[in-house]
């Protein structure tokens, strides 16, 4: 017979064992089907809500990527659903909080399992984005405070420390009065913002497809294009940034061209170059952070009708799906695949 203590014991051994069976089995779900099982029981929802049950998560599901879709109305801008798409097929609609009727919400980038949108509420002729930070996973939408309005496109990026439990997004402006470029940082630990002040070099802007991510998070650092004062389209550097708030700058290679990407192709910064007269694409590795020393990866050709309709660039398994424009309606975008000439 066992007494009281060693009753307790013994029933909070059998429930660990089993809450561990029931997380394993239900790492191996759905996004679709680990959101409803939050609604099972108050045990459910606490285990899906643990962090440590997200960074599994996000662990096992690292070669199944998913795509949010944001269908719009093609009389409107206005967003009221948002598409979960899997393999390349629209699985599912959900709803989060904060996103019902949304004017263009921009998503700017998805790191270690979060999304980071905008939403354009500018009252004047300044840019004011109210930024949210949302988790497809747990539906959970955190609405930042608001930061400062700019004279013109901003940019932003979204780092993580070194165990991913904290985030900083960093906000490039361009001062209303005297139109410097300035950098303000939201931090996740003080939930607030905090200027910097005036920085030497400011990221520049995809004038050929200005909602889409300028970024890239790779190996703890953010990296994004910049662009000469005498020549804004094309690309002549990049900034990079950590956690730790320190900045320096990359040369990038001699073969570059106004529709040029960074993407993280395993784990290293990589630079997508695409020539528009003979419509090929050369993919550069970044070998040497502090020479700025790149190599050649390969090159292809790509089977595209029109350059104009190019939007961006995301690597998955050695491939490359370039993502085009479709027109205004509401059909996904189109995915074409580049593969990797080394195979």
């Amino acid at each position: 017979m066992l007494l009281k203590g060693e009753e307790d014991t013994v029933i909070m051994d059998a429930v660990e064992h089993i809450e561990g069976i029931v997380e394993n089995i239900i790492l191996r779900l759905p996004v679709e089907s680990i959101i409803s099982c939050k609604a099972v029981s108050r045990n459910w929802y606490r285990l899906i809500s643990r962090p440590e049950f997200l960074k599994l998560q996000l662990s096992w599901s690292q070669s199944d990527l998913i795509y949010l879709i944001f269908p719009r109305d093609e009389d409107s801008d206005i967003v009221s659903e948002v598409h979960l798409m899997e393999d390349f097929v629209v699985t599912s609609e959900i709803r989060l909080a904060g996103f019902e009727n949304l004017c263009s919400p921009r998503v700017i980038c998805s790191v270690n399992g979060l999304i980071c949108c905008t939403v354009d509420v500018s009252p004047s002729a300044l840019i004011h984005y109210e930024f949210r930070i949302c988790n497809p996973i747990t539906r959970e939408v955190l609405v930042l405070p608001k930061g400062c309005p700019s004279a013109k496109d901003p940019s932003v990026g979204l780092a993580f420390n070194g165990d991913n439990s904290e985030y900083k997004l960093y906000h490039f402006f361009y001062d209303p009065c005297d139109n410097h470029c300035e950098c303000e940082i939201y931090s996740s630990e003080t939930g607030s913002w905090r200027g910097i002040g005036t920085v030497s070099e400011c990221p520049m802007v995809n004038l050929y497809s200005p909602n889409s991510a300028d970024h890239i998070f790779v190996g703890g650092k953010l990296y994004w294009l910049m662009s000469s004062k005498e020549d804004t389209e094309t690309p002549v550097s990049i900034l990079s940034v950590g956690y730790n708030e320190q900045f320096s700058t990359i040369n990038l290679p001699y073969e570059v061209t106004a529709w040029s990407f960074l993407i993280d192709l395993e784990g290293s910064l990589s630079l997508v170059c695409v020539d528009e007269t003979e419509i090929g694409v050369d993919i550069w590795v970044l070998e040497d952070h502090e020479t700025s020393r790149w190599s050649l990866q390969g090159s292809g050709e790509l089977d595209l009708e029109n350059l104009a309709y190019f939007d961006s660039v995301v690597a998955i398994k050695r491939e490359l799906p370039l993502k085009q424009k479709v027109g205004l309606g509401v059909r996904p975008n189109e995915i074409t695949k580049c593969k990797d000439v080394n195979e």
